[in-house]
């Protein structure tokens, strides 16, 4: 009898969905328990929310994980939004940051491909 292998979400996916918290709790001031987002796959999921400050611009997502050994098993991802009054610099391949010190660290650079 074959097991059937438990599924995560991938890194990227819980990053977004982290991303989108943060992002809806800014503009619409209002914090969610759970976030809706789809993979490139067209499968839909339904993350929780945590949240790391009293308004809910900073919110982490717990990576699920599935039977496969990763070392981002159960780690928290973080998104942070902030309204901005200026176009930000586009740094390297349209990354943008307002943090452009961020993109000579060689930790990140491996992190977002650069």
């Amino acid at each position: 009898m074959v097991k059937k292998l438990k599924s995560g979400y991938t890194t990227g996916s819980t990053a977004a969905a982290a991303a989108k918290i943060a992002v809806k709790t800014l503009f619409t001031g209002t914090r969610v328990d759970s976030i809706n987002i789809d993979t490139p796959k067209g499968i839909e999921l339904t993350i929780k929310a945590n949240y790391t400050t009293p308004d809910g611009t900073e919110s982490y997502v717990i990576k699920n994980f599935s039977d496969d050994p990763d070392v981002t098993r159960g780690i928290k991802i973080y998104a942070k939004a902030k309204e901005i009054s200026e176009l930000l610099d586009m740094g390297i391949d349209g990354i943008m940051t307002d943090s452009p010190e961020l993109l000579k660290n060689e930790v990140a650079k491996k992190g977002i491909s650069i």
